[in-house]
């Protein structure tokens, strides 16, 4: 795995956006973490990843289930630092 871009956000706003300039065509992987309050009963934890731009964009699937969390982040952050 290369990784060409990376960026991390975090914020305690109800929206919270990432903006990237310029991004080539091609296939991208987004990584989103929410962290519920422990101390707020959460009943829906529903999220909504979105993009805006001219570009038409298509989330194709969730790969969750595909990876797992610590190994991604690490093979993202190394291949950031080579």
């Amino acid at each position: 795995m290369k990784i060409k871009y990376i960026k991390g956000i975090a914020g305690w706003e109800r929206d919270t956006h990432c903006e990237i300039q310029n991004l080539e065509p091609g296939q991208y992987y987004v990584y989103v973490e929410v962290d519920w309050l422990e101390e707020d009963v959460v009943e829906d934890t529903e999220f909504c990843v979105t993009y805006y731009g001219a570009a038409q964009a298509l989330f194709t699937r969730d790969e969750k289930n595909l990876h797992d969390k610590n190994d991604f982040l690490r093979k993202a952050f190394a291949s950031k630092a080579i």
